[in-house]
């Protein structure tokens, strides 16, 4: 049998994380339609230097969650289930991907129904949300922007 965390015999619970370090400030350094370029300067955590970074916002959030990618199985009767992906061509790569649908949450608008809107939307399907997962960051070195699936 197997001990439960917090039982006796069991796995202590993991550690708090640690607190973020404090922002000394925090600079607009550029601003179009969907985001934001900004310079945070911060005190690196150990020896309290000042530290700058650069990155970018998304100027669109309007919830906790910026976008949605839709993990969609077509289910054939054959039992041969496909994954469903998109081909849209991507100016920041200079040619097309092969990617999941997906899109950005709207205003007043929860993240499993614009899951629904944006698979309707790219790929024509219409579908059931059955489950999401919790929020990722795809790049959390160079953008705040985060994703649900």
């Amino acid at each position: 049998m197997a001990a439960k965390p917090g039982s006796a015999g069991g796995a202590a619970p993991p550690p708090a994380a640690p607190a973020p370090p404090p922002v000394l400030e925090k600079k607009t350094l550029a601003e179009s339609r969907f985001l934001r370029f900004v310079n945070v300067d911060y005190a690196r955590p150990g020896d309290n230097a000042k530290s700058s970074w650069q990155y970018v916002e998304r100027t669109t959030r309007r919830g906790d969650v910026d976008a949605v990618n839709i993990f969609a199985v077509l289910k054939k009767k054959d039992g041969n289930h496909q994954v469903l992906v998109v081909k849209q061509y991507r100016p920041p790569m200079g040619k097309h991907t092969i990617e999941l649908p997906a899109g950005l949450v709207d205003k007043d608008e929860s993240p499993q129904t614009a899951a629904l809107r944006e698979l309707k939307e790219e790929t024509g399907y219409v579908g059931t949300f059955i489950g999401a997962t919790g929020q990722q960051a795809l790049s959390p070195g160079l953008t705040n922007e985060n994703m649900v699936t």
